[in-house]
């Protein structure tokens, strides 16, 4: 059968980096792909992107998210196990995101083709998983727990923020125990299949000598590419907020309103209709519609769900301004809300007087006192504030405006002057920076090693697997 391969080009990118943090409320990368890549690894906690794992089986069937549903079927019957659409098409999913794009003027391998390659990688791992079972190989629990174990330490270490491994996981309505024992049948059929091709002396006496190596680095060299930039980041944010006799008006008008409700009686829509400042939320007198939980900032969105349908909140402030939000209906994660906005609005003395206080705190920066200790005590962002500003570490090529512009030739441990950004002012700290390079034989032995290892590997299982299917039943749909 024939194997999934990466192209050459992926040692290219098979450089070890770390996850990019999460960034709200600004975001300058998204981060969905390390939550995946996190539980890929859980799954198979010695493979990397680089190469196909070979050496241990069944690297298809723990790639991505299920898919199943109602639409799913089968393709394939190795015994009485299933292969399922849902399998493949969640193997295809992986491969996308860990597959380097093709270089310019190269076409990527057709989805009909990697298709064909995923199916018959799913069905060779079952033949193992069938043999295995023929042959009474199993693991224990405590192996698999070891192992859980183990894969999810390894991949906490990728996130360089504390709890942000946890953070993602809610994100995803996952917890760590969750998670594990999503995964713990996918574990065991990897141990499983490891201890069975150990018993038949498969994982013996793969040698891949330097001179291979060495070999493969020469005829290959120019197909390698380079190696992608990146930096570390950290920041400071400052929000132009409004004056202090801006506020006292609007508080003035939502006290008013309020009291209104409270003792008065007054409808609340018609309330909303006669106060609200925002010329949209008057013409629809404060109407929301239906909502879904988490779709509003958060702090309308908490004040809103805690709640009931009927009720309404006291004034709050939010970054828009003064609100008061009612739930008019709704259950669970859905609400019918109506609201009453007393807008504050931002003047250009505002937004010089954020600009001003950027600079000073950038002066502070570059005159010696401590960045991190800075964004802790300064920054309006408080996704980032608790952590000294940390941004993480973002391809240079994944940058955005203004971000991109704003360390365009800033070295590590400089400091850009302030730039608009879309929620106000802000400084940049580089903390690291790894300009794009062309890879050196020295950096890139190991992974060539691994992939001719891999290589060698994915002969014998061939041959392995060649050989017993040939008495179990296989067919295809």
């Amino acid at each position: 059968m024939s194997a999934v391969r990466y192209p050459l080009s992926a040692l290219r990118d098979s450089q070890s980096h770390p996850p990019i943090a999460p960034i709200t409320p600004i975001r300058i990368c998204g981060n969905l792909r390390n939550l995946r890549t996190a539980q890929f690894a859980l799954r198979n906690p010695h493979s990397t992107f680089r190469i196909p794992l070979v050496a241990c089986g069944l690297w298809l069937a723990a790639c991505g998210f299920s898919l199943a549903g109602p639409a799913d079927r089968i393709v394939a019957v190795v015994a009485d196990q299933p292969v399922l659409e849902s399998q493949v098409q969640s193997a295809l999913e992986f491969l996308r995101l860990a597959m380097p794009q093709p270089e310019s003027g190269k076409a990527r391998e057709s989805d009909s083709v990697l298709r064909k390659q995923v199916l018959e990688q799913l069905v060779s791992d079952q033949v193992i998983l069938e043999q295995a079972r023929i042959e009474t190989v199993t693991v224990t629990k405590d192996q698999v727990d070891a192992e859980l174990e183990d894969a999810v330490k390894k991949i906490k270490s990728r996130f360089p923020i504390p709890d942000s491994f946890t953070q993602a996981l809610a994100r995803e309505g996952q917890t760590e125990m969750s998670l594990k024992q999503r995964y713990r049948q996918d574990v065991t059929q990897r141990l499983t299949a490891q201890k069975l091709l150990a018993k038949h002396n498969l994982l013996e006496n793969v040698l891949v000598s330097p001179t291979e190596v060495r070999q493969f680095y020469g005829t290959h060299r120019d197909s390698f590419g380079t190696i992608p930039g990146r930096v570390k980041l950290a920041y400071i944010l400052t929000i132009p907020k409004p004056s202090d006799d801006a506020w006292r008006k609007a508080t003035e008008q939502i006290t008013q309103a309020y009291a209104g409700l409270k003792y008065s009686g007054w409808d609340f829509e018609v309330i909303a209709g006669s106060f609200t400042n925002d010329p949209e939320m008057k013409r629809t007198a404060g109407e929301l519609g239906t909502v879904e939980r988490g779709t509003l900032p958060e702090e309308v969105d908490a004040v809103l769900f805690s709640l009931k349908p009927g009720e309404f909140s006291t004034p709050f402030p939010s970054r828009a301004g003064w609100v008061i939000v009612k739930r008019e209906g709704g259950s669970g994660n859905q609400a019918k809300a109506r609201q009453i906005l007393i807008r504050v609005p931002i003047t250009e003395e505002d937004s010089n007087r954020a600009r001003t206080r950027a600079a000073d705190l950038r002066q502070q920066a570059i005159s010696g006192a401590d960045f991190a200790r800075l964004a802790r005590e300064n920054s309006d962002d408080p996704a980032t504030r608790d952590s000294g500003g940390l941004l993480g570490v973002v391809p240079l090529k994944g940058l955005a405006p203004p971000y991109s512009d704003a360390i365009a030739n800033l070295k590590a441990g400089e400091v850009s002057a302030p730039i608009l950004a879309e929620h106000g002012y802000i400084i940049i700290k580089v903390l690291e920076r790894v300009d794009e390079k062309t890879p050196s034989y020295e950096e890139l032995q190991d992974d060539i090693r691994n992939y001719l290892y891999s290589q060698k590997m994915k002969a014998r299982m061939d041959e392995f697997v060649k050989e017993h299917s040939a008495r179990i039943s296989i067919k295809y749909f």
